[in-house]
């Protein structure tokens, strides 16, 4: 389990729906939690053959699916560099060892 904590901060690029600029807006902390769950095992020959090991996981990140802060800029609505917009995701991975 890992928390992903962003901080508050002062948007100096705030723009209204016309794309006009606007006094500097507040934009919100956002915090996230990812997940990992992974099992690996070492194979004795000759039973795995080739394969010495095989390592399984399963992540999800935003696992409580939590939306990035609003953040209107003429660039987008949401800030880049400290969020992004996918909400709750998933990987899976399996990797072998030789």
């Amino acid at each position: 389990m890992f928390v992903n904590y962003t901080g508050g901060y002062t948007n100096d690029l705030a723009v209204d729906s016309l794309g006009a600029s606007i006094a500097p807006q507040q934009v919100d902390a956002w915090i996230t939690a990812d997940a990992t769950l992974a099992y690996a095992t070492e194979f004795r020959a000759p039973a795995g053959g080739f394969v010495k090991g095989l390592r399984a996981s399963l992540t999800i990140q935003n696992l409580t699916d939590e939306d990035p802060p609003i953040v209107i800029t003429s660039q987008s609505a949401f800030n880049g560099a400290y969020s992004h917009p996918y909400g709750r995701t998933f990987s899976a991975q399996l990797t072998a060892s030789f």
